[in-house]
């Protein structure tokens, strides 16, 4: 192997890493705290707008505002 495709390899390497931390650090939502994920993903349903909290356990409950009410995307 030349110095060029052994370049080449380590280029590679280095952008697959790259893109995998990025795509691992992208999905933070305001569910999360500064710096660490809260475990819980946001849902959006698009007949309704409305949004809704599950977690890799399972389960799915609204997602509700200060004042209790139900957090819905008006369009």
């Amino acid at each position: 192997m030349t110095t060029k495709q052994s370049l080449y390899g380590w280029v590679s390497i280095a952008l697959f890493v790259l893109g995998m931390w990025w795509a691992s650090d992208r999905h933070h939502d305001s569910t999360d705290y500064p710096g660490q994920r809260s475990g819980m993903e946001i849902y959006v349903d698009a007949l309704t707008g409305c949004h809704y909290l599950t977690t890799a356990r399972g389960g799915l409950t609204p997602r509700v505002d200060q004042q209790g009410h139900n957090i819905c995307v008006e369009e």
